[in-house]
């Protein structure tokens, strides 16, 4: 059986840590799968983030051909 969880449990704090990522890894899937979003996606990231988690990486897929 599962635990129970209380309603309480639920509402989970977001870190900071876990909105760049989560704004990274949706940027980053754009861009991998070539969707038109995924520049402007990666734009939004790097103005939102300049010292993020993933800087190095947002801006080696903005330099891809």
């Amino acid at each position: 059986s599962f635990p129970t969880r209380r309603s309480s449990d639920l509402d989970a704090h977001v870190s900071a840590a876990d909105t760049d990522d989560a704004a990274f890894g949706r940027a980053s899937c754009l861009q991998l799968l070539g969707d038109d979003g995924g520049p402007a996606a990666l734009s939004d990231y790097l103005a939102a983030y300049p010292h993020g988690r993933h800087v190095v990486e947002a801006h080696k897929l903005v330099t891809q051909p």
